[in-house]
């Protein structure tokens, strides 16, 4: 019987862990979740532990960045020199202010990528690897189904607004799950501060805009690893972030916020949800243990 059990429960985590399914609900209706769409994912595995419309179409804004981010990562040197164009020094939204003509290194215009949300450095990075931001977005597309984001289409590296632009949570959390790999993607989205310089001696200082990491703000959240904040009228506010805590990592994705309040706040509710769920087990395992 004990041996019946036992591999009961190895088959168990073995779904589990290797063969994670699209679950009908994990709605906990007891979360608070305020925001349109949201989903707590375990990256390791993919396993969902909480979604709320999490498979349902939504603008990702400059979440977008977290996609652009990794293909860059992946495709150029990041000592190269990047020339700016008129296009993207003339974006609108969100920029660190690049002059046309300009000359910096992909590395630095990750770090305004990723740190400022530049949209003046999501199209300098995607016309120097690609040609164009059509070309781009190729890449883009094709990066996101590895990466198992197969509901996705994306048309620029900014996220700036088009209706033929679109993710969903899930997608969003995938993307996510597969960036935190990347140890420099990490150490950019982790940095507090940076300075972009360019070769005629112009420089932009810049800092981390994620609320998560800011230890005298009202959202400091002491276990965020990194996260990547959007906002436009049509997507609203959006957010993806992750969490790490004794070993365990989380992603969380909340899409379409009425405010930085609103997802911030949901983002949290779910990490605590989440490692919260994750200690209650390793309590009751321990107890078992000591028991049996």
């Amino acid at each position: 019987m004990k041996i019946l059990q036992k591999i009961v429960l190895i088959s168990f985590f073995v779904n589990m862990f290797f063969f994670p399914v699209k679950p009908y609900s994990l709605t906990n209706q007891d979360l608070n979740i305020k925001s349109k769409s949201a989903i707590l994912m375990m990256p390791q595995n993919s396993s969902v532990i909480y979604e709320k419309n999490a498979y349902e179409k939504f603008y990702p804004a400059s979440t977008t960045k977290i996609l652009t981010a990794i293909v860059v990562l992946e495709t150029l040197d990041l000592n190269e020199r990047v020339k700016v164009s008129q296009k993207a020094a003339n974006i609108n939204g969100t920029k660190v202010g690049l002059y046309a003509g300009g000359l910096y290194t992909v590395e630095d215009l990750l770090y305004g990528l990723l740190l400022n949300s530049g949209n003046d450095c999501a199209i300098a990075l995607a016309e120097h690897t690609s040609g164009s931001e059509e070309k781009f977005s190729e890449l883009m597309n094709k990066k996101a189904k590895i990466m198992g984001a197969r509901s996705s289409n994306f048309t620029n590296s900014s996220g700036l607004h088009n209706n033929n632009h679109y993710t969903c949570a899930y997608d969003l959390s995938k993307i996510l799950s597969y960036a935190i790999k990347n140890k420099k993607f990490v150490e950019i989205s982790t940095s507090k501060f940076h300075t972009i310089l360019g070769i005629n001696g112009d420089y932009f200082s810049i800092s981390n805009q994620n609320q998560l990491l800011l230890k005298n703000g009202k959202y400091y959240y002491k276990h965020a690893l990194l996260g990547k904040t959007g906002f436009t009228t049509p997507a609203q506010y959006t957010f993806a972030a992750s969490a790490r805590n004794n070993n365990i990592d989380l992603i969380a994705v909340a899409l379409k916020a009425d405010s930085k309040d609103e997802y911030l706040q949901d983002v949290i509710t779910l990490f605590d949800y989440g490692f919260n769920k994750f200690h209650k087990i390793n309590i009751t395992s321990k107890l078992k243990s000591k028991i049996t």
